[in-house]
């Protein structure tokens, strides 16, 4: 082309890439995580490979971006990996990607479980964790009504979810007075409910729809306890007695544990006042129990225990906690484990949280004399709720080391802080540990948060 001087210009064009807009560079990003994500799975889907991919996605994809990976995944397995997508990868995956902090979840999300016309939903479903999310009672109701295999729903409200299918059986197709059909639930737990308030209509509805129920735990009156003798499957039983206001154990308990705890495996009991007869009554006929969890307010001895009947012979963990701060002190602590621990010849956590005077070396001493703890992998010796740092309980440097030489499979020993004990002698028992070469942890801390380890 001939330009206004007379010299010939050339004009070139240069092909330049399309760009991406923002939008679909974020997409991009997403499909090329997914992708990666499902071959890494596939290639190898071990519990290595998934703890490495999970701390690479948290360490460089944003946490919001999570959830639409999660999405994308799932797509392209069931579209391009469906002859792959086996139950180990669908897991591998889910564990994978699923974000423990994703409070978004609500009702609507929900929504897409059940099948439709455009997709096949999760009709065998069998477990549900929606902790800390938006969903309401109702939407659990409503999942657990039309999901049947459902065994396990992890939902701080599930009480009040079973007592919307329980009061409003027309919502659902259901005559009032009594359901047509069982539920597969196995584990239903209420204690984390926000409303303080006793389980008895829950108790009456499980036991009425639920027979598979394995795992129990409830806040009750003595009077709702009479009824759990129709859950001929239950094995492991948490009750808190405890709405807002002390409720006594009385003679429904009692009963219940007479003729049906020797199917419990495991126990908990929150009380005000924990009667010696109550441990008596347990200690006699919940013989197959391998944990035993004791928290009370108040102990009482109104039964001398020196010469009762104690079967518990299966016993592996025993959590005696006594008084509701650190001020409170409990007299009957020690007489109540030598009773309980006569016969637990294969313990191997104790977990001691009370104040006593008679919590002293020489006790320990006793202790190892009926019964050597010769399978004790761990014992925690503290105070409930303290919150001071002063020397507690009178267990010494020599008790520690007694419980060294004595239990060879000692992994766990603690709270120091709170024992007789000096900064400079607990260094020295760490050393003499570390140059023994001794798989042992030596607990001296400040911190009192030791629930996570005695809770069932």
């Amino acid at each position: 082309m001939l330009s206004m001087y007379g010299v010939s210009c050339i004009r070139l064009h240069w092909k330049m890439p399309l760009l991406h807009q923002p939008r679909g560079l974020l997409w991009s990003c997403i499909s090329s995580t997914s992708e990666m994500v499902i071959a890494q799975t596939l290639s190898s889907p071990d519990h290595v490979q998934e703890v490495s991919t999970r701390m690479l996605l948290h360490k460089y994809l944003a946490p919001m971006l999570m959830q639409d990976v999660l999405g994308c995944v799932l797509r392209r397995l069931a579209i391009h990996h469906s002859a792959q997508a086996s139950p180990t990868v669908i897991s591998c995956l889910l564990r994978i990607l699923l974000h423990p902090r994703n409070n978004r979840v609500s009702g609507e999300g929900l929504l897409h479980l059940y099948p439709t016309d455009n997709q096949p939903g999760c009709i065998k479903l069998e477990k549900l964790f929606i902790q800390d999310c938006s969903v309401d009672p109702e939407d659990v109701a409503m999942l657990i009504h039309f999901f049947p295999n459902l065994q396990i729903v992890g939902y701080k409200e599930l009480g009040t979810s079973l007592q919307i299918l329980k009061s409003q059986p027309k919502k659902f197709g259901r005559r009032r007075r009594r359901w047509q059909y069982c539920l597969k639930l196995t584990h239903v737990d209420n204690t984390s409910s926000r409303a303080q308030k006793c389980d008895g209509e829950i108790v009456d509805f499980v036991c009425e729809t639920c027979p598979d129920i394995e795992n129990l735990k409830v806040r009750v009156c003595d009077e709702d306890v009479e009824g759990l003798g129709n859950l001929a499957k239950l094995k492991h039983l948490e009750l808190r007695f405890y709405t807002g206001v002390h409720h006594p154990i009385g003679r429904s308990t009692e009963n219940y544990f007479k003729t049906h705890g020797c199917h419990l495996a495991s126990l908990t009991i929150y009380c005000n006042r924990l009667h010696s007869n109550y441990v008596q009554i347990i200690a006699e006929n919940c013989y197959n129990l391998t944990k035993l969890f004791l928290h009370a307010n108040v102990s009482v001895v109104d039964r001398s225990l020196k010469n009762s009947c104690n079967k518990l012979q299966k016993l592996e963990v025993l959590s005696l906690r006594l008084g509701h701060d650190e001020l409170i002190m409990s007299p009957t602590a020690c007489d109540l484990v030598f009773f309980l621990l006569r016969e637990a010849h294969y313990l191997q956590e104790l977990y001691l949280l009370v104040r006593s005077h008679a919590v002293h070396h020489g006790f320990i001493t006793k202790l190892l004399v009926i019964n050597k703890l010769s399978h004790l992998k761990m014992l925690i010796a503290d105070v409930a709720r303290r919150t001071l740092s002063v020397p507690m309980l009178e267990l010494t440097i020599e008790t520690a080391f007694l419980l060294i030489d004595t239990c060879p499979h000692l992994q766990l020993l603690g709270n120091l802080i709170c024992w007789n004990v000096t900064p400079e002698e607990v260094a020295e028992l760490q050393s003499v540990t570390k140059m023994r070469n001794y798989n042992l942890t030596v607990i001296y801390t400040q911190s009192n948060k030791l629930n996570d380890k005695i809770r069932q």
